[in-house]
């Protein structure tokens, strides 16, 4: 009888030692760093670069974002909101931003951005979370079309100068006027034609065609001095011819 209750016993005390040593191992893992990063409630980070360090005006650039938490680790599922200030002015006019998908889980995503403005741009995140590091790109002008900002007088007399001269101005893809009338840097004249159809054999005087300047300042091409010598109707056509933006007809 002795002999049994001492095996009771002896079992007992195994058992109070193993529940010990199994509650010691749970307080030692609560001191040791977690498996997963730490995710903050906001953002507190973010990153943008570029796909280019240049982009036609009006012409989307495409912007990578990476939205990060305060420790430094990426965050998923997030729209970001991005835009783009003009360096010189400091004002985000004509800026267009969209197109930004949900971060992926390593808190990455692509965005759009376009300026109708030439210029350089600081582009930056606006939400969630302000900007820590950014990217600088510049948005130029091609002449794309042409315009005519004056127009000849509807009727004239053959052999006398039109009352109103015409002026052509050199427009961009957001239709801003081309200083110059040529694409900064190319090797374009920046010079606007001007020729009529030929009616009876009629020229557009001085002789055949007319060329002029684009102005500097504001792109515009003033013309001078121009009759047609013979009676008809005719079509007025201005030309320029850009190495990048090609061949322009207004």
């Amino acid at each position: 009888m002795f002999r049994n209750s001492s095996q009771i016993h002896f079992s007992r005390v195994i058992f109070t030692l193993l529940a010990a040593f199994s509650l010691n191992g749970c307080e030692v893992g609560s001191r040791t760093s977690p498996k997963s990063p730490y995710r903050a409630p906001n953002a507190g980070n973010s990153e943008v670069s570029a796909s280019a360090t240049s982009a036609e005006v009006n012409t989307p650039l495409t912007v990578s974002v990476l939205v990060k938490d305060a420790g430094g680790y990426g965050i998923g599922n997030i729209v970001p909101t991005i835009t783009a200030v003009n360096t010189s002015t400091g004002s985000s006019s004509g800026v267009t931003s969209g197109g930004c998908g949900r971060t992926d889980g390593k808190g990455a995503t692509t965005c759009t951005i376009r300026a109708n403005l030439p210029g350089t741009y600081l582009i930056r995140t606006v939400s969630p979370v302000a900007l820590a590091t950014s990217t600088t790109v510049s948005f130029f002008q091609v002449p794309r079309s042409l315009s005519f900002s004056v127009a000849p007088s509807a009727s004239a007399t053959s052999q006398t100068t039109f009352s109103t001269q015409p002026q052509v101005t050199v427009l961009d893809a957001a239709g801003n006027a081309v200083p110059g009338g040529k694409t900064a840097g190319s090797t374009g004249t920046g010079v606007v034609s001007l020729s009529i159809t030929s009616a009876n054999g009629a020229t557009l005087s001085p002789l055949g065609n007319t060329t002029a300047s684009a102005n500097s300042v504001s792109g515009v091409a003033t013309f001078s001095g121009l009759m047609i010598d013979k009676a008809g109707t005719f079509t007025l056509t201005a030309r320029l011819s850009d190495p990048v933006g090609g061949n322009v007809t207004g």
